[in-house]
């Protein structure tokens, strides 16, 4: 069964970073191996030390606070049972679908050469980058104004000018 780290530290659930600070402090000062000579105070001070680690960090108490779940439930089946599924009727899952995302285009840079007296004072230099802009004539969509048929002569249907 899962430790629970609030009990432990002896904190609500809704305990904020600086209350869980002071609980960790108060805990770890009475069961240090140091301060404390007693049997269970290694084991008490290592499952202080766990909770607070775990607690403190927000990216691990979410995950602490809301595991992931099974679709089967407490069935025995883990995830990769549904890959199964998957493999012998296609994606036939309950996953919602992606609307599809547009494509990136290539990232674009540019080689500045900046001599050692400008790197240290700083200096402004002015770069020329090519892009794509969408074709003046057309809008981009690839035809002329007065018809869907004939391309853009401009763009020549590609919608884009460089």
């Amino acid at each position: 069964m899962k430790r629970d780290y609030y009990e432990i530290l002896g904190v609500d659930r809704s305990a904020t970073g600086p209350e869980l600070k002071k609980a960790f402090k108060r805990l770890a000062i009475k069961y240090h191996p140091d301060k404390n000579d007693s049997a269970q105070a290694d084991d008490q001070f290592k499952k202080v030390s766990e909770a607070y680690e775990v607690l403190s960090d927000p990216q691990k108490r979410r995950e602490y606070d809301n595991p992931p779940r099974s679709p089967f439930g407490n069935m025995g089946f883990g995830a990769g049972f549904e890959d199964i599924f998957s493999d012998f009727f296609g994606q036939q899952t309950r996953r919602p679908k992606r609307p599809p995302q547009p494509q990136k285009g290539p990232n674009r840079g540019v080689d500045i050469i900046v001599d050692l007296k400008d790197a240290v004072l700083g200096t402004t230099k002015e770069a020329k980058i090519k892009r794509m802009n969408k074709c003046g004539s057309c809008n981009g969509t690839g035809n002329t104004k007065n018809t869907t048929i004939n391309a853009c002569d401009s763009c020549h249907g590609t919608g884009t000018v460089t």
